[in-house]
């Protein structure tokens, strides 16, 4: 059935190179409503027709931020309409549709309707059309491929292609259209006929794509000098664990003889694998006791750094490294490879690679306590009321104020104690921080151990944990109601449960106990990232107005953004970022306060803080 309302596109580009996410524009091909698919050359007259199309009440596309990117880059003045569609929610996602489907029904990860046994899924238009239209797509694969090979028709006309080259690009909009249809009519066979959250996400794609476009520089010393430092490490324990014939001349680890000696460190009672071998990871080397072993342990994040992280860092140094972003895990958070800017190593040393282009500093916000603050939230939209939302709508730090339980104090005399150095405060906030993120994401005592130790180094027992989470309940009793109500989810679901965000709406279905208990703090506050890391995209290119234009917002950290910003209005660009940031979490959580801090900064440091002289935001330097 034909629809008038849409407008479907897609692009033939040259390849996709390193800093070149969004190639030089070889064909564009649309469809209006009803009509036929159209196939254009670059150099034919197109415009008028795609700037038509994007005024249409539904603009469609499959990965559709790489085809609006590859035409705004072919013709600039198709910008401001592109906003504009995105900004009226116009713009969807035969991708991004079919993820939010899959996690509202959970089977983002593993879907047992796909094939005889179940697989988990994948997004591309072929496996689409696979999975719901039945149909194999021509032209991927065989020996008259196209795909790949546009850049050869760059200067040949449509009329005189080579009809393989023709149909697929006519057939990717035929198809991305009769996807969508298909996607309408399945998620409204599943009880699915709207997600009220699609727009955002949309929009979050849009603006996460732009940023890996632009992307990320490193700087040569700093890269050269960390490669010498961990290479001089990893050399020094290899050389020491060849000569105890722990690692062959080759450089491989002799394997059989590690386990040898892990056995006898264990005295024969090693950690073993599900199939009875003695472990060799990390966590086993480290605990043996064995000085040759530790030392293996120890320098296992010097191997996977290098091996992981010196070649991106080096090719940053030549061109823009150019991250790849996906908006959508089943939290609802974005997730990050190539490499993955969201998880740097914590050590010193990786993320100082990183430096702005010249003319620019770094600058960025994060929220404070973020995932407390929509826990909090969560719990008055349930309960009507909050001990949480109190402590934090008061302007108490939770941390300092389940602290001030553990150590049976007022707030305002564990404050004045913390403030001045005092070591059991300092401790109790520790371990609070624990508590504060660990229980409320569903953790049992023995999980709790682990947790600490592995994210804070407490060294705690199961025991203690127990006593702590009690103390931890006391302070917010709104948890066991909390947990009460997850549990009587799973109870009525028979095992597991769909979740709906009191906000946004998006569903998540097959939830357990643990995920279902962090979806609802974790998936708000990705909403209010995600929405002002649109908006401060969109400012920095289309508002001149405001003080980020002409800044570049680079990384989506769950809780935090970075951006590129403009030496002269750096201090007036960060405080902006933060502004915003506080505006669409507040959204989200209009019954808590939200804060986020800005700093500038002249590379990436983990530790940056606000730093001002003379009232205004300069960049942070560590000490020495």
């Amino acid at each position: 059935m034909g629809d008038s309302t849409r407008f479907v596109i897609d692009c033939e580009t040259w390849l996709i190179a390193p800093g070149r996410l969004a190639p030089r524009l070889v064909g564009v091909q649309f469809k209006h409503g009803d009509e036929p698919t159209r196939v254009l050359h670059r150099r034919d007259a197109w415009i008028d027709d795609v700037r038509r199309g994007l005024q249409a009440e539904k603009v469609i596309g499959h990965n559709i931020a790489y085809d609006l990117a590859v035409v705004m880059n072919a013709e600039p003045s198709l910008e401001g309409d592109i906003w504009r569609a995105y900004d009226e929610g116009r713009v969807y996602d035969t991708l991004l549709r079919a993820q939010l489907l899959a996690i509202a029904l959970g089977r983002f990860k593993f879907d047992a309707t796909i094939g005889e046994k179940g697989a988990r899924p994948r997004w591309s238009l072929a496996s689409l059309v696979e999975r719901f239209l039945g149909e194999r797509v021509e032209g991927k694969f065989g020996p008259d491929i196209w795909r790949l090979r546009y850049h050869e028709l760059d200067e040949v006309p449509v009329d005189r292609w080579p009809r393989a080259a023709f149909d697929y690009a006519r057939n990717d909009v035929d198809l991305t259209s009769r996807v969508w249809s298909a996607l309408e009519r399945y998620g409204h066979a599943s009880g699915f006929d709207a997600f009220p959250d699609e727009p955002d996400q949309v929009r979050a794609a849009w603006g996460l794509h732009l940023a890996s476009c632009w992307g990320i520089r490193t700087d040569a010393p700093a890269v050269d000098a960390l490669e010498a430092r961990l290479k001089a490490s990893v050399q020094a324990v290899h050389e020491d664990a060849r000569k105890a014939g722990l690692i062959r001349s080759s450089g491989s680890k002799n394997v059989a003889a590690i386990r040898a000696r892990i056995d006898e460190a264990y005295q024969g009672h090693a950690p073993k694998t599900a199939k009875g071998s003695t472990k060799t990871d990390t966590a086993t080397l480290a605990g043996s006791g064995d000085p040759m072993l530790v030392r293996l342990s120890e320098v296992s994040g010097d191997e996977k750094e290098l091996s992981a992280f010196i070649p991106a860092l080096k090719a940053g140094t030549e061109r823009p490294i150019n991250p790849r972003w996906s908006t959508l895990v089943e939290s609802g958070r974005v997730s990050c490879s190539k490499p993955n800017l969201t998880q740097q190593p914590r050590r010193s040393g990786v993320r100082e690679c990183y430096v702005p282009r010249p003319g620019y500093w770094f600058a960025t916000a994060d929220y404070s306590f973020a995932e407390l603050c929509t826990l909090a939230q969560t719990c008055v939209d349930w309960f009507g009321e909050s001990k949480l939302a109190d402590t934090i709508n008061a302007g108490r730090d939770p941390h300092r104020a389940t602290g001030a339980s553990l150590l049976g104090l007022d707030y305002e005399t564990f404050d004045e104690r913390f403030r001045a150095g005092d070591k059991d405060a300092k401790q109790a906030r520790q371990i609070s921080k624990a508590l504060n993120f660990g229980y409320p994401g569903g953790l049992g005592a023995s999980s709790f151990v682990d947790f600490a130790a592995a994210t804070y180094g407490l060294d705690i027992d199961e025991e203690q944990a127990r006593e702590l989470k009690r103390t931890f309940v006391a302070t917010y009793p709104e948890m066991s109601l909390y947990w009460r109500k997850i549990t009587g989810a799973l109870s009525h679901g028979g095992g597991s449960f769909t979740g709906t965000l009191v906000r946004s709406k998006r569903a998540r279905g097959g939830l357990g106990f643990t995920n279902g208990c962090n979806y609802f703090f974790q998936g708000p506050v990705a909403d209010g990232a995600k929405r002002a890391f649109y908006l401060l995209t969109r400012e920095s290119r289309v508002d001149p107005s405001s003080a980020v234009f002409g800044s570049r917002p680079l990384i989506l950290m769950h809780d935090e953004i970075i951006a590129e910003v403009p030496i002269d209005r750096a201090a007036e660009a960060a405080e902006r970022i933060a502004t915003v940031m506080v505006e669409t979490l507040s959204e989200v959580c209009p019954d808590v306060k939200i804060s986020a801090e800005p700093s500038l900064m002249r590379r990436w440091y983990k530790g940056a803080e606000p730093t001002y002289a003379n009232s205004r935001l300069v960049p942070w330097e560590p000490e020495g």
